[in-house]
């Protein structure tokens, strides 16, 4: 069983190709379509909401509201910002300062993707037959299967 298990994992390992995640440059950089803000400060607000989304991957607003309830003021956050013509639109461009940035929003328990994108979660289920399925923990395996396992992959 041992065997067919690690065949598989060693398969699908092979087949994949070209799996990369790569540091993303203008992660902190977000661009607002000149139509979209009435003035630079509505602007600049609106671009930090969009960082809000791209971190945390969600559209949810409660982590608006998290930002709010914290006091945070979101222009202290911006390093720069400049008007760019992109295809003859122009946009405002808004860089934000990560060093600052983060620090602040994991105070208020945002939850943020790894900066290194695609994350890759395996949640991989065992079980043996002989007692409850368990999920596989290499931090703290629980049987002698992930404990073996948690070996071969360091």
């Amino acid at each position: 069983m041992i065997n067919k298990f690690f065949f598989t994992f060693f398969v699908i390992f092979c087949f994949a190709d070209n799996v990369h995640a790569k540091e993303l440059p203008s992660l902190f950089t977000v661009n607002i379509a000149a139509d979209q803000y009435t003035n630079t400060n509505d602007g600049l607000n609106k671009a930090f909401n969009q960082l809000l989304k791209k971190l945390s991957g969600s559209r949810n607003k409660r982590y608006l509201w998290r930002v709010g309830d914290a006091k945070l003021n979101k222009i202290d956050f911006v390093s720069s910002y400049s008007i760019e013509s992109i295809d003859d639109n122009e946009y405002l461009s808004v860089k934000f300062n990560r060093a600052t940035l983060i620090p602040e929003l994991r105070k208020i328990n945002m939850p943020l993707i790894g900066f290194s994108r695609p994350v890759i979660l395996f949640l991989i289920k065992i079980d043996s037959g002989e007692g409850a399925p368990s999920y596989m923990d290499l931090n703290n395996p629980a049987d002698s299967l992930q404990t073996q396992y948690s070996n071969n992959v360091k």
